[in-house]
């Protein structure tokens, strides 16, 4: 690291199409990433170990012993310095031992699952590479994943914080050790070592879309690998470096365009949602209900495929409609499962935004659902400033959305440059 200061910043997310579908072997999403940015400091620790603060969430802090010459890390303490036996984070997280843990783990070590897993994968990978493991401090503001209501209440808009935060740690240790990662090669292994932090954390549950986001930024199609590959690629490499040099063929991302005039804009329903609930509620009426589930697979997909042409042809009035089959196949989802995803407070906003159908608005759903967010694409400033009227004057909080550029990016605190920066 050579005592130099940096400064992290990665894009939130905001899924455009294919919410759940997405979870599915070869099941395709479209996301954009956004220029809303989770930060990270990363600073110098001379004397070893490494230390992790949440300075903007009640998490409080993660201290680390090592890293050892391989890239091994110890527990030195639990989280918020709770007295605990020291212990591998490897074996803890059951990563490389045993597969992938159990996704919302109860109690301080759980809520730094991903965390450990981001930072001791990465450790192993700059240790593979040759490079000298050295210790570091890794302070992360997420604030901007969240909002402060009119109560003083502050609560989650569900942007994909969690898998930001993954990036950043993985991110965090290749860049402290000189890696550039604005690379091609090295943003891969930020990619594929997040993903695979992410997936040992959750338990398999999530589909990796939001960690394409953070990572790449603009606007995405992505399909995800299926959990049987993952597994099975664990297995089988020796090294992070092994498993992120080998062939991924079932992931593939694309880089899309984004017409000219597209605006996002975000709605926060003033409810936050239960992601991992409503997850687990989809991944038991699957299997309760294979017909209807492969009915949503089908319509998930061919809307996410539409909007991937759309946004290839650059047509306004076919992205509008792609946003609509993506919506109906969301409601499809809710009606067949009970599940809640389509709040009636979301059906509201989607209502409000298609007031302006004719100018070209859209809105769905995105994400979980249950609450947090809906999107809407719009054209023209004065569509925008009248969906923006119309949900506030229904108590929906409109959030206008920048797509970012960039994905993950470096910046030296000590120097103007900043890797991967316009």
């Amino acid at each position: 690291m050579g005592g130099r200061a940096l400064e992290l910043r990665v894009p939130l997310k905001l899924v455009l199409a294919g919410e759940y579908g997405v979870l599915e072997p070869r099941g395709l999403g479209v996301v954009a990433g956004l220029e809303r940015l989770v930060r990270a400091m990363v600073l110098p620790r001379p004397e070893g170990g490494v230390r992790v603060e949440d300075l903007t969430g009640s998490a409080g802090r993660l201290v680390l012993s090592g890293p050892e010459a391989d890239g091994q890390l110890w527990l030195a303490g639990a989280p918020c310095g709770e007295g605990e036996p020291p212990h591998p984070v490897r074996q803890a997280l059951a990563l490389w031992h045993g597969g992938a843990g159990t996704a919302g783990q109860s109690g301080a070590l759980g809520r730094w699952r991903v965390v450990g897993a981001a930072l001791e994968l990465a450790y192993r990978y700059v240790a593979a590479l040759g490079l000298r493991p050295q210790g570091l401090e890794l302070q992360l503001d997420s604030s901007a994943g969240s909002q402060e209501l009119a109560s003083g209440e502050r609560t989650k808009l569900g942007l994909g914080t969690s898998a930001a935060v993954t990036v950043a740690s993985a991110a965090a240790v290749l860049a402290a050790h000189g890696v550039p990662i604005d690379r091609p090669t090295f943003r891969r292994a930020v990619l594929r070592l997040s993903l695979l932090a992410h997936h040992a954390a959750q338990g398999g549950a999530g589909s990796g879309i939001d960690v394409a986001a953070a990572s790449y930024g603009g606007v995405l199609a992505f399909i995800r690998p299926s959990e049987e590959w993952l597994a099975h690629a664990v297995r089988h490499a020796r090294t992070p470096l092994e498993l992120v040099r080998a062939p991924w063929p079932e992931l593939e991302i694309e880089p899309l365009p984004v017409p000219g005039g597209m605006r996002l804009l975000a709605g926060f329903t003033g409810r936050a949602s239960g992601t991992p609930e409503l997850v687990r509620g989809y991944r038991r009426w699957r299997h309760e209900q294979p017909g209807a589930h492969a009915r949503f697979r089908k319509l998930s997909h061919a809307a996410a495929a539409m909007l991937v042409a759309a946004l290839r042809r650059g047509v306004p009035a076919e992205v509008q409609q792609a946003i609509r089959h993506a919506h109906r196949a969301l409601v499809f989802l809710t009606e067949q499962s009970g599940l809640g995803i389509v709040t009636p407070a979301l059906e509201r906003l989607v209502a409000l935004v298609e007031q302006h159908a004719g100018s070209g608005a859209a809105a769905k759903v995105s994400g979980a659902g249950g609450g947090d967010c809906g999107l809407a694409i719009v054209w023209d400033e004065q569509t925008e400033a009248r969906v923006m009227a119309g949900w506030s004057a229904e108590g929906i909080l409109p959030i206008p959305l920048e797509i970012a550029r960039w994905g993950v990016r470096e910046r030296a605190l000590d120097g103007p440059r900043a890797r991967g920066s316009a």
